[in-house]
């Protein structure tokens, strides 16, 4: 898979309250720019899925990679396009150093991935600098 975004912040926050906020779905739609809302199918653990809605589709992703308070993989197969969403979350001295790392795959229709690749960086590109606003708010 192609990486799109690569990006990191440190919130002054400590882990459990910055993965409170990361992984308290109804209310994502303040840190996911895209997203207009979110429910999980069940608990945060592997194999739970996530259903949210954007102004375009509505779309399915499922928890493949959970270490509960330290990291999370969400991702989206919509079509040919898979997308993986992973957020670290690392305790540092200032806080806790969040990052996203996201890629996407596209089988079929090539010459959509540059576009799709730069549509994924400039809607969720800031989502980690909107959770960390979020999160020293709370």
């Amino acid at each position: 898979m192609a990486r799109v975004i690569s990006t990191s912040e440190t919130i002054r926050k400590s882990p459990a309250e910055v993965w409170e906020v990361l992984t308290d779905w109804p209310k994502a739609t303040a840190w996911m720019p895209s997203v207009m809302s979110m429910q999980a199918e069940g608990l945060t653990q592997v194999g739970t899925k996530i259903n949210y809605k954007t102004r375009r589709d509505t779309f399915h992703s499922t928890i493949t990679e959970l270490d509960e308070g330290r990291k999370l993989t969400l991702r989206t197969e919509h079509g040919s396009v898979t997308a993986d969403y992973t957020y670290d979350l690392v305790d540092v001295a200032e806080g806790t150093k969040v990052s996203l790392n996201a890629t996407c795959e596209l089988s079929g229709h090539q010459w959509f991935g540059p576009i799709l690749r730069l549509m994924m960086r400039f809607t969720d590109g800031s989502q980690i600098k909107k959770l960390k606003s979020m999160a020293e708010a709370s």
